[in-house]
C-alpha cells in the first residue's frame, strides 16, 4: 500500500479548507483512514514524503500511526522538513 505525504500537514479540523482552495495538505485522518484498510500480514505500506511540514501536533499524530502499524512500513524521503522529518522516522527510510 502506498501512502503520499504531500503538501502542508494540517489538523483534522483544518483540512476542509485546504481541500476547498485545492492546495496539497495531508491530514492524520487521511493516513489513519489508509492504515486501517491494509493488512500487516501481507503488506508493507510505502510512505512518500515531498513536505515541507506543517502543524507538529498533526505530525506526530501520523507518526504515531505509523509506528503503530503491525506490519513493515518503509519511507521514501524526497524533501521531508519540520513535521514531515518527525513522520520519516517512523519506519525504514531512504532519503
Amino acid at each position: 500500500m502506498q501512502i503520499d505525504i504531500n503538501g502542508v500537514i494540517v489538523g483534522d479540523d483544518d483540512k476542509w479548507i485546504y481541500d476547498y482552495y485545492e492546495i496539497d495538505a495531508v491530514c492524520p485522518k487521511d493516513v489513519k483512514l489508509l492504515i486501517a484498510q491494509a493488512n500487516p500480514e501481507k503488506e508493507t505500506i510505502n510512505v512518500r514524503i515531498n513536505s515541507g511540514g506543517g502543524d507538529l501536533i498533526a505530525g506526530l499524530d501520523i507518526y504515531s500511526a505509523l509506528r503503530e502499524y503491525e506490519g513493515e512500513v518503509k519511507i521514501l524521503a524526497i524533501y521531508a522538513a519540520s513535521a514531515a522529518s518527525v513522520i520519516l522516522c517512523a519506519g525504514y527510510s531512504e532519503i
